[in-house]
């Protein structure tokens, strides 16, 4: 109580800003990746076969740490005149897409068979199958990977939001770089105001 009281209400409205900024970019990241993410793991839950044989392949891909790839994603914002602010999008992206992946698949894989066959048998389609069967089944997980990497995009955003590259910083605003900056200037009560309101 002590530590947060010694801020300035100006810092207060700055933090507050910074994460309204970066509650937008989340939910930007759930949106996209719900539309990518969903129906790739539709896809690949749904085949058996499919799982067993691309499963591993994501899993090294999702493993590699995002990190090590924002100053190869920074450039290419920097030839395509992408503002650093939107480009940080897509680096949470890259933190937080594969929690709910991981959830679709399993949620789909984990759809007894026996109701898949009963439900072709009566003659519903590909897509009502999808609709009355797997996604219903499914829900749980698939709602546990959208809570998931909407977290994993607040954790990335630490990261995400301030980019050093050739002795050059790239900042978004966000609460993500509020952080990164009150640590690294050992501003302690502003840093943990922010770790509170993140949590």
């Amino acid at each position: 109580g002590e530590i947060l009281s010694g801020i300035p209400g100006r810092e207060w409205i700055e933090l507050a800003k910074n994460a309204g900024w970066t509650f937008l970019r989340v939910n930007v990241v759930v949106l996209v990746a719900g539309l990518i993410m969903v129906p790739l793991g539709l896809w690949l839950g749904s085949q058996p076969r499919r799982v067993k044989r691309l499963s591993p392949v994501i899993q090294v891909i999702a493993a590699f740490p995002a990190p090590m790839l924002f100053p190869a994603f920074v450039m290419l914002f920097i030839q395509l005149s992408i503002p650093f602010s939107i480009g940080s999008i897509v680096l949470m992206m890259a933190g937080a897409q594969w929690y709910l992946l991981f959830n679709v698949m399993s949620g789909i894989s984990g759809v007894p068979q026996h109701l898949v066959e009963y439900a072709r048998t009566t003659g519903m389609s590909t897509a009502g199958i999808i609709r009355r069967v797997y996604l219903p089944a499914a829900f749980p997980q698939i709602l546990t990977g959208f809570i998931t990497a909407a977290g994993g995009a607040w954790n990335t955003s630490v990261v995400a939001e301030i980019v050093v590259l050739h002795n050059q910083e790239f900042v978004a605003p966000g609460l993500g770089s509020y952080i990164a900056r009150a640590a690294n200037q050992a501003m302690y009560a502003e840093l943990l105001a922010a770790v509170i309101v993140m949590v």
